[in-house]
């Protein structure tokens, strides 16, 4: 044992049960003509860098077979004397017969069902012989399960059209983008095989992902003290991470799918649950993230850490039309959502001269000489005009025309990104002098005025 045991008589207890019933299942299954059997899906890497291998194994259904002789298990003598063991322990004891989990999911705590997946996973590990090794290291996670507050999570989000220089970068104390390890990868993808609905599902592929790994307070019986919903808190902190990655630099990474992974033990019958958010189909150029985009990237998320404590409005509106224009398929819809970004940033109140003063104030807040502002004054001019155009059912005539240059509506659109991406980014660091959204706009005013950055 590693851990010092907190309760010798629990211990001594499940350890007799589970010899005895070890030794019955093995009594039962010499006599069994079949078992009935169960197919499990397996994902792995495949050779191609954008493919994956499936097979199907199939192996003994242990629960389907315990099942048939239960009644004959809790009629055992080590049965019953775990139970007293147990009704005498008020820790142990208080989880029984009642909803065990946390905020976002929980289970009602059976003592046959519990004992069922300890016997279960024994029976996997080594079908014909008792493995003491393989009990004892279960058994720091069983008592830990019924003694500690919290259980630990492991949240886990793979990352669609993303790839980067290095394995594992930290990003906070707690969390992290990683490459999969063969396992993660194998685990991740195979519970999405097994649910998938299509074949499409089940051969994306991603090699890496966000983690998060956290406590969560143990909740047993109905909570009176409700908290935040970690799944919540968790989707939050991944939807920073994506928001502050696209502004680093352009690539259309996304995710859809979290998986809380419990590192400590539980008796969820599922090593893996999922949930999902609300995202689109991710399409566009692959997301690279480079190894020296890593000290850009942890400077500007702890900027925009501490933005979130002071965030107005504004930028929150203007963060996630960004956001939106992401997931459109049709170039005119990218470019309406940008400019409503772009409108939430610089003209919060304003009613008159909006395209004007739009084109303005942006050449304020993103270029650093004339020529850069009278670039972007025109480039700005032109996208208002053209989303006026489109939001009114006019044809928009190509080639479009900024300062002799000849452009098409992709190439516009992915400068006005581009312009955008640095307007958000300068906006956060005004805030960290200017408080109040209306302060950011009358420096940008005075700017233009004097004409100096």
């Amino acid at each position: 044992m590693t851990n010092k045991i907190r309760s010798r008589s629990f211990y001594k207890a499940l350890l007799a049960f589970m010899q005895k019933a070890f030794e019955l299942v093995n009594k039962k299954a010499s006599n069994a003509s079949n078992f009935s059997t169960m197919t499990q899906v397996k994902v792995s890497r495949g050779v191609d860098l954008n493919q994956t291998e499936l097979k199907e194994i199939s192996q003994v259904n242990w629960s389907a077979f315990i099942l048939t002789f239960r009644n004959e298990l809790t009629n055992l003598d080590e049965y019953k004397n775990l139970l007293k063991v147990i009704s005498r322990n008020k820790t142990i004891s208080r989880h029984l017969n009642t909803l065990v989990g946390t905020t976002g999911f929980q289970l009602r705590f059976e003592l046959s069902n519990f004992l069922e997946r300890v016997l279960v996973a024994l029976l996997t590990y080594s079908p014909s012989a008792f493995s003491l090794t393989k009990f004892r290291e279960s058994y720091n996670g069983i008592e830990g399960f019924f003694y500690n507050n919290n259980f630990t999570y492991r949240y886990i989000a793979p990352i669609k059209n993303f790839k980067s220089d290095k394995e594992k970068i930290q990003i906070g104390e707690n969390l992290f983008i990683i490459k999969l390890t063969d396992k993660d990868f194998e685990d991740l993808h195979s519970y999405t095989a097994l649910f998938s609905n299509g074949p499409e599902n089940i051969f994306h592929r991603s090699d890496y992902a966000f983690v998060y790994e956290c406590e969560v307070r143990k909740v047993i019986g109905e909570s009176k003290h409700p908290s935040v919903d970690s799944q919540q808190k968790v989707t939050e902190i991944f939807d920073n991470l994506c928001s502050v990655l696209r502004l680093l630099k352009p690539g259309n990474l996304n995710y859809n799918t979290v998986y809380p992974r419990p590192t400590s033990w539980t008796f969820f019958p599922q090593g893996f649950s999922s949930f999902f958010t609300d995202r689109q189909t991710t399409f566009g150029a692959t997301y690279h993230l480079e190894k020296n985009d890593i000290a850009k990237l942890l400077k500007l998320w702890n900027e925009y850490k501490k933005y979130m404590k002071i965030k107005t409005s504004g930028i929150d509106l203007a963060m996630r039309r960004f956001g939106f224009g992401y997931n459109r398929m049709r170039q005119e819809d990218r470019l309406i959502d940008y400019l409503i970004s772009f409108e939430a940033l610089v003209l919060p109140s304003d009613r008159q001269e909006l395209s004007f003063k739009l084109a303005l104030r942006t050449s304020m807040l993103v270029a650093k000489n004339i020529r850069q502002r009278t670039k972007v004054f025109a480039l700005m001019k032109k996208a208002y005009n053209i989303r006026s155009q489109i939001v009114h059912g006019a044809e928009i005539k190509l080639p479009i025309i900024i300062e002799n240059a000849d452009y098409n509506l992709k190439e516009l659109i992915d400068m006005v990104e581009s312009s955008l991406r640095s307007a958000i980014i300068n906006f956060i660091q005004i805030l960290k002098t200017k408080k109040k959204h209306s302060e950011v706009i009358s420096f940008l005013d005075n700017k233009a005025i004097s004409a100096k950055m």
